[in-house]
């Protein structure tokens, strides 16, 4: 949910699991996460509760950490496998 200073709330977003990291946020305002059901997913969302982009990942065990926002503005996520993906 997005809920704005006076509680109301802005937009909501249904998701196909649970909520796996701490939620980033970039420059620009958009909002990054993983979400883990039968598989991984890290969302891009807008400030408006728009879908940007997001990208699946085969693994299963979920994610090893939160999401980090390098210095270029690119995605690096952390697996439990020893896996770092850049997204940028």
């Amino acid at each position: 949910y997005s809920i704005n200073y006076e509680g109301e709330v802005n937009w909501k977003l249904e998701l196909d699991g649970y909520c796996d990291t701490p939620v980033i946020v970039d420059k620009n305002n958009n909002i990054y996460f993983a979400v883990v059901s039968n598989y991984n997913v890290i969302l891009c969302i807008g400030s408006e509760g728009q879908m940007i982009w997001s990208q699946q990942f085969e693994s299963r065990k979920g994610m090893s950490g939160s999401p980090i926002i390098s210095y270029n503005n690119s995605l690096l996520v952390p697996f439990p496998d020893n896996r770092l993906v850049l997204i940028k």
